[in-house]
C-alpha cells in the first residue's frame, strides 16, 4: 500500500538535529529523503552525538558532495531539478553565495518548495547568528521559566522539526490543490516562543513572570512526591480532588482544616501541606498509590527511569518503541513516528546511512553515466 508521500523527493542539506528530525518524519510518510553531506566526516552529529544521528536519519539516502566546488554544486542542482522540496539550514546568505538560493533554484525547478531553517529567522539585526537548542532556551525566556537549561532532550529542536514537517506538508498540499508554490521558513526563535505562548501572554497582561521555583507554591498538590519505592506525580487542583486525596491517605481531618480549605489556603500553607502529605505518601509503593488515586478520579503516575519506560506494558502494547539494528549492528530502542495513519501500514525505516552510501545510486538516477560518475569520484567532487 502506498504511503502519503510516495513519489516525493526531498533534497536535504540540513544538519544537526532540528531540521533532520523534520525530514525524518517526512521520510516516514514515504518521501525519498536525499541527505547531502560533507565528504569524509558527513553530518557532525555522526561523531559528536551519534545517537542523535541514528535517531533522526533512519531511512534516508546519503550523498557525499564537495559543496566548495562548482562541479559539486552542479550535482546538487541536478538533484534539485528532480526534487519536490529543498531543505537547507545554512546561515543567511550562504546558500545564495553557493548558487543555491531560493530564486536560483526556482528558476531551475519552478515547482520546488524551498524550506529554510534558521536560528533567528530571515530578517532583523540577529538574523545571521548561529542558533541551537540551549541558546534559544536562554534567549527566549525559557531558562527564566525553567530555572535551568533543560539539556539532553533538545525539545526546542524537535518541536521545530515537527513544525518543519507540518509546514512542508501544508506547502505540498497547497501546491497540489492550486498549482501555486509556497516556501517555508522555520526558526528556532519562533519555535521557542510558540512553546511559551500562554506564559508570555500572561506576562504581557499582568507583568507576572512564571518560574519553576514558585511552582509548588502555586500548585502545592500538582507536584512530585516521594513514595515508598520511588517518586510519584500527583495532579490535584480542585477542592473535591483535595478531599479525595486526604481520604485515600487517611488524612480526613485535613479536609476541614482551615489552613487547606481552598486552593488559595493551600497555596499560602504549601510548605505545611507537604510536611503533612509527604510522610503519608511515603508509606506506600507507587503502584498502590496510583491505583487508589485513579479510582478516586485523581490523575497520578509513577516517575520512571528509561529502564522502566522500556519495560512498561503500555509502551509495549502501543508499539511506541521498536527494537531495530543500529548502523553498528547492535540492537537499539527506536521511538516510532508519534502518529498513526490508518491509510497505510507502518514500515520500519532502514538504518541511518553511511556517508555517501547512496552517491552512485543517486548519480545514476540523475542520468550520470558510469564514466561521468567515475570522473566525479576521481576528482573528489563526490564520494
Amino acid at each position: 500500500m502506498a504511503k502519503v508521500l510516495d513519489g516525493i523527493r526531498i533534497a536535504d542539506l540540513s544538519h544537526a538535529l532540528a531540521a533532520p528530525s523534520g525530514t525524518k518524519l517526512l521520510g516516514d510518510l514515504g518521501a525519498e529523503v536525499v541527505k547531502v553531506e560533507r565528504i569524509g566526516a558527513g553530518d557532525f552529529t555522526r561523531r559528536l552525538v551519534p545517537w542523535v544521528f541514528e535517531s533522526f536519519n533512519r531511512g534516508k539516502k546519503s550523498v557525499a558532495v564537495d559543496l566548495k566546488s562548482a562541479e559539486g554544486i552542479g550535482v546538487v542542482r541536478q538533484l534539485v531539478a528532480s526534487s519536490d522540496v529543498f531543505v537547507q539550514a545554512f546561515r543567511p546568505g550562504v546558500a545564495e553565495a553557493m548558487g543555491l538560493g531560493q530564486d536560483d533554484l526556482a528558476a531551475l525547478n519552478p515547482r520546488l518548495i524551498y524550506a529554510t531553517f534558521s536560528g533567528f529567522g530571515p530578517d532583523g539585526p540577529e538574523a545571521e547568528r548561529r542558533g541551537f537548542d540551549g541558546l534559544l532556551q536562554a534567549e527566549s525566556g525559557m531558562v527564566r521559566l525553567q530555572d535551568r537549561i533543560l539539556g539532553s532532550t533538545s525539545f526546542v529542536d524537535q518541536a521545530a522539526g515537527l513544525l518543519l514537517s507540518n509546514a512542508v506538508l501544508s506547502a505540498l498540499l497547497h501546491r497540489e490543490r492550486t498549482g501555486e508554490v509556497g516556501h517555508v521558513h522555520i526558526s528556532l526563535l519562533d519555535t521557542a516562543l510558540y512553546l511559551q505562548t500562554a506564559p508570555i501572554l500572561e506576562y504581557s497582561v499582568t507583568g507576572h513572570q512564571l518560574d519553576q521555583a514558585g511552582h509548588e507554591a502555586r500548585n502545592p498538590t500538582n507536584a512530585v512526591f516521594a513514595a515508598a519505592d520511588g517518586q510519584i506525580y500527583i495532579a490535584v487542583f480542585f477542592d473535591d480532588e483535595w478531599a479525595a486525596l486526604c481520604q485515600v491517605l487517611g488524612l480526613g481531618e485535613l479536609v476541614t482544616d482551615p489552613r487547606f480549605l481552598t486552593l488559595a489556603d493551600r497555596q499560602v500553607n504549601s510548605a505545611m501541606l507537604r510536611e503533612l502529605v509527604g510522610p503519608a505518601l511515603a508509606k506506600h509503593p507507587r503502584r498502590f498509590l496510583v491505583d487508589q488515586l485513579e479510582q478516586q478520579g485523581i490523575v497520578a503516575g509513577e516517575v520512571r527511569d528509561y529502564g522502566e519506560v522500556l519495560a512498561n506494558a503500555q509502551v509495549t502494547a502501543s508499539g511506541s518503541i521498536e527494537t531495530l539494528p543500529t548502523t553498528s549492528g547492535a540492537e537499539g530502542a527506536f521511538v516510532r513516528t508519534p502518529f498513526r495513519l490508518s491509510c497505510f501500514p507502518d514500515r520500519s525505516a532502514a538504518t541511518a546511512p553511511r556517508v555517501g552510501q547512496h552517491t552512485r545510486e543517486l548519480l545514476a538516477s540523475l542520468g550520470y553515466s558510469d564514466d561521468e560518475q567515475a570522473g566525479l569520484l576521481a576528482r573528489g567532487v563526490v564520494a
